[in-house]
């Protein structure tokens, strides 16, 4: 295995990494460097009320510490306040169940999975973070979720087969499928085991509806 060095910039700040990564290739050290980054913008965007300038840079380096590629995240997403109508209604329907609503966000792209997860916990819901399929599986199983929200096209195991791999262990809790492929035109190699669609880009009102259903499905079932 190779190893990687991270030095993390946070604004003007410094965080090096004289632990390592051990990975199999530079592609690998470009997507842990990619989870690295879009964790700490997550973190610090969730600490913060108005956007901000700063950004996260990961610089990875090889075994002999030369530079070999750059990881950049921008932190300028504005934090917008509640006043989202609908959604805000049926937050305070059921506000004492979501406190302890789990939902897995299984996002590649960082951009994206900090602003649905902004959304959700801006909503009550706590979200737990996977970048690919086979982390997403291994979170999933070590700690069932109430919901899984999954990306299609990801790095490892895409969503299809993850979900795959849920349904044939006996996992039958809600999972949403977001990509940008039209639903129909899915490989018809795998059976359908999402129980929700949502085209990418959609509307963050959207996501909302479909998860609240999901969940009320859910409880009914019950």
């Amino acid at each position: 295995m190779q190893r990687f060095y991270f030095d993390v910039f946070v604004g003007l700040d410094a965080n090096l990494d004289a632990d390592g990564h051990e990975v199999g290739n530079l592609r690998a050290a470009e997507i842990e460097a990619r989870r690295t980054a879009g964790e700490i913008a997550r973190d610090r965007l969730l600490k913060l009320q108005d956007a901000t300038p700063e950004g996260i840079r990961v610089e990875v380096k090889n075994e002999h510490r030369q530079h070999v590629l750059t990881v950049t995240v921008s932190l300028c997403v504005e934090r917008r306040a509640h006043n989202r109508g609908t959604g805000r209604q049926l937050a305070a329907a059921s506000q004492t169940s979501e406190a302890r609503v789990r939902i897995l966000l299984v996002e590649d792209e960082t951009p994206v999975s900090i602003n649905t997860g902004m959304i959700l916990e801006d909503e009550g819901f706590t979200v737990d973070y996977a970048y690919n399929g086979r982390d997403a599986l291994a979170k999933a199983k070590a700690s069932p979720p109430d919901l899984i929200i999954t990306d299609y096209m990801m790095p490892h195991m895409d969503g299809l087969a993850m979900i795959t791999n849920l349904r044939s262990d006996g996992w039958t809790g809600p999972i949403v499928l977001t990509t940008s492929t039209m639903e129909d035109r899915l490989p018809v190699s795998y059976p359908r085991g999402h129980d929700g669609y949502l085209a990418k880009p959609h509307r963050e009102e959207d996501l909302l509806i479909l998860v609240r259903a999901l969940l009320t499905q859910t409880q009914d079932r019950a």
